[in-house]
């Protein structure tokens, strides 16, 4: 009987080894083949150099600037990730990296509408409202970049989110078609980076099966491509 319980415990840590195993493998094997593809980190950055976008960034001919949802304040206003995101995007885009800028993120009721929040931060840093398009229903990473591609027909995306975040978003969209490469908007030190960089690794499992499944959206919709007039809010 306890050779038994023996066998059994063996057998129950020994799949559980490999599932810890597997799943950090998967996720490492996702930052290894997107690290390539994120062009800038804010963290290399030497203020003291100059202006951290430069013409061979434009040259990558970038139809838009994706800055993907990061949480808000119950007051409406974007929490600090977000809003260095937000000033990335503001930097590229007066950087002539894009023209265009879409904005992604959770809507999903009344009282939580991150887009309006980033829509209404960059027209109050003076970019124009027919340069940004919304995309009010980026419920997950997966759900922002799939509807990137599909809905708004972004072929060559500028990616803006953390670095701990960016390797999965850059594994969604060129595994769904698009050519993306991303600027990490690390500005400054988040809190609770720790338990999102754990938890982004079981994120990067769920969404490479989703990827290859080629998974629907929580919402498709009409065509708003990005080359047309912006949807706004």
């Amino acid at each position: 009987m306890i050779k038994a319980i023996k066998r059994f415990f063996k057998l129950i840590f020994a799949l559980a080894l490999i599932i810890v195993v597997a799943v950090v493998g998967i996720s490492m094997l996702v930052t290894k083949n997107q690290d390539e593809n994120i062009i800038y980190r804010f963290q290399d950055y030497d203020q003291k150099i100059g202006h951290p976008y430069d013409q061979e960034m434009a040259k990558l001919n970038c139809d838009a600037i994706v800055v993907l949802g990061a949480g808000i304040y119950e007051d409406g206003t974007p929490t600090p990730m977000l809003k260095d995101r937000l000033e990335s995007a503001i930097s590229l885009y007066r950087s002539d990296v894009a023209k265009k800028i879409l904005v992604t993120g959770d809507n999903g009721t009344k009282g939580h509408n991150e887009v309006k929040c980033m829509y209404d931060y960059l027209v109050s840093r003076s970019i124009p409202k027919d340069a940004i398009f919304v995309d009010h229903a980026g419920f997950s990473t997966y759900d922002s970049m799939y509807r990137a591609q599909s809905i708004f027909e972004i072929h060559r995306p500028i990616v803006v989110t953390q670095g701990y975040h960016m390797y999965r978003a850059l594994f969604i969209g060129n595994n769904l078609g698009m050519e993306c490469y991303g600027v990490a908007a690390d500005q400054n030190t988040y809190g609770g980076q720790i338990f999102r960089s754990v938890r982004e690794i079981l994120a990067r499992d769920k969404d490479v099966f989703k990827t290859y499944l080629k998974m629907k959206p929580t919402y498709g919709g009409s065509k708003i491509p990005i080359t047309g007039t912006a949807n706004g809010i």
